[in-house]
């Protein structure tokens, strides 16, 4: 798919998500998320100068799905009976949100991982990041989120090295 196709899918799936689910987001805050930033910011090239931090909501695996792959695709992949992967959280450009899934509980800080990976997401956006296809940008987030778990020992889910692997041959066999 190319971006041209990937962008309009982003926006037709845009049209037919409901309104965000009520979630408990009382732990990301816009200090948590500064705070976030300032790490990034700190430990990559990336600049922050005090732009409009993303608005946070939230969506299920379903609606995540719709927005990835585009309506009309996801209806074709859902048909086959296949799983698609879950979509724990991705940042929206466009609109300079994050929408995560409404399965992640941020009550506790086991799944803060996902909060500085989307926010290199931003950062990336707000330094105009270049890139020919989203998974070009995967890497880095995934680098940055990886470093921060090992300086903070956190406990989260890391990605697997397939996985890397994998996006960083992906845009390329696009």
């Amino acid at each position: 798919m190319n971006r041209r196709n990937f962008v309009a899918s982003m926006l037709a799936a845009a049209a037919i998500i409901t309104q965000p689910l009520a979630a408990d987001t009382t732990r990301i805050t816009e200090s948590l998320m500064l705070e976030y930033v300032d790490w990034i910011t700190d430990n990559s090239e990336f600049e922050y100068s005090g732009e409009a931090l993303p608005e946070i909501t939230f969506r299920t695996t379903v609606e995540l799905q719709q927005m990835q792959y585009g309506a009309e695709r996801w209806e074709e992949l859902a048909a086959t009976g296949l799983d698609l992967p879950e979509i724990v959280a991705l940042f929206d450009r466009h609109e300079n949100r994050i929408l995560f899934n409404t399965g992640i509980d941020f009550s506790d800080w086991s799944n803060d991982h996902v909060i500085v990976h989307e926010l290199v997401h931003y950062l990336q956006m707000t330094n105009q990041t270049p890139s020919n296809c989203s998974l070009d940008l995967e890497p880095a987030a995934y680098a940055l989120q990886i470093e921060w778990q090992d300086q903070f020992d956190h406990p989260g889910e890391r990605p697997d090295q397939f996985r890397l692997v994998m996006l960083n041959v992906g845009c390329s066999a696009l």
